[in-house]
């Protein structure tokens, strides 16, 4: 019997999603996380067959939360899910280690169909994700663009655009101001930027969703 870990910050949420494993997947080992210090001990203590991932718990980053799931069990199938259009956020999330990737408005066939395929042992995404893998393959990489970034530096970038400050930034990363700031400036050169306001504008003009 596959057992399962629901990891979203809603208990409506969650339950919404156990009773769609329980009625259309038949099943019932399903364990409970409402954030990132409880997916950790679960994943530590627990055999687990799948994670199910919501990409905007608060307390800390998805993308370091991966890593750290990944140096416990290396191939354990991650389905993130998260809010619509947010395909640049999506190809993030699947090089950080999650092999498979839907939006919350998803079908509920979408949704079992990936469960199925990651409980298989295969990846899924969404087809505008493939789409974007696609057009990422064929892009002239000598632009500047956020896909230079490495992943702390565009984690970075995400969090200054949605308002954080270098001390708050610091906190969730689990880093010092110091080095925070080395990212922005970082960010700022790749990018050819030279304010946080600039930063902002970038985002948007490249329909980035953070």
């Amino acid at each position: 019997m596959s057992q399962v870990i629901v990891a979203d910050q809603h208990p409506i949420v969650r339950l919404g999603i156990k009773q769609v494993l329980f009625n259309e997947l038949n099943i019932r080992d399903v364990i409970e996380a409402s954030n990132m210090d409880e997916v950790i001990w679960h994943i530590r203590r627990s055999r687990c067959d799948l994670l199910i991932l919501d990409c905007t718990l608060p307390d800390r980053s998805t993308l370091d939360i991966l890593h750290e799931v990944r140096s416990y069990q290396a191939k354990l199938p991650i389905l993130v899910h998260g809010p619509d259009s947010c395909d640049h956020f999506a190809l993030r999330m699947i090089k950080a280690g999650a092999t498979g990737f839907i939006a919350k408005s998803c079908t509920l066939i979408e949704f079992t169909t990936a469960v199925r395929k990651l409980l298989d042992g295969r990846k899924y995404v969404s087809e505008a994700i493939t789409e974007q893998l696609i057009r990422e393959l064929q892009k002239d990489r000598s632009d500047p663009s956020w896909e230079q970034l490495s992943e702390r530096e565009y984690e970075t970038l995400r969090l200054l655009v949605s308002g954080k400050r270098i001390t708050e930034i610091a906190q969730m990363l689990s880093l010092s101001t110091k080095t925070v700031s080395t990212y922005r400036m970082r960010v700022l050169d790749k990018l050819g930027l030279q304010t946080n306001a600039d930063m902002i504008t970038y985002a948007i003009n490249h329909n980035l969703n953070v």
